[in-house]
């Protein structure tokens, strides 16, 4: 990863889009806030150390560095490896992932930091079209409407 990908930078804004555009570049500024968010909850939830983190809407990727022991960190997802490659200038291989859920073409990469082998770096990309298998949603009834929303998500243990 280039030190770009370690530092923050912000979700591409709607201007300079095609008329025609316009709604993917909305939907593409969605997907990228609401995949940081998830990201970074899912850190607090385990207790993840961020030292740094960004994200590009333009590109759906995010990319995280963490303090771990263990290269795999648990993020509620099932992943298939399907690929390990040795990486110019690191000690260190590259490993693949593709979400297993069928239909879900998210990809995340995952390596140790070449400068420093205590950090793992984690790229994801694209955005799930589906709720992670590990995470209960609790939802509560507005009495005066009768609808249902969201009120708190817990991410469960294996």
């Amino acid at each position: 990863f280039s030190s770009s990908w370690m530092s923050w930078t912000t979700c591409p804004t709607t201007a300079g889009c095609p008329a025609r555009s316009a709604r993917r570049c909305r939907l593409r500024r969605r997907s990228c806030r609401m995949l940081a968010t998830v990201i970074i909850r899912v850190g607090i939830v385990l207790g993840i150390n961020f030292s740094r983190a960004s994200a590009v809407a333009a590109s759906g990727k995010i990319a995280f560095r963490t303090r771990s022991e263990e290269e795999i960190l648990d993020d509620g997802y099932k992943w298939r490896k399907y690929g390990k490659k040795s990486v110019k200038n690191s000690p260190n291989p590259r490993n693949y992932y593709r979400c297993s859920t069928e239909g879900c073409y998210v990809k995340k990469r995952v390596e140790r930091d070449k400068d420093d082998a205590n950090y793992v770096v984690t790229m994801y990309e694209g955005v799930h079209n589906h709720a992670s298998p590990g995470t209960v949603y609790y939802a509560a009834q507005d009495p005066a409407s009768g609808r249902f929303f969201v009120t708190g998500t817990h991410h469960l243990a294996p």
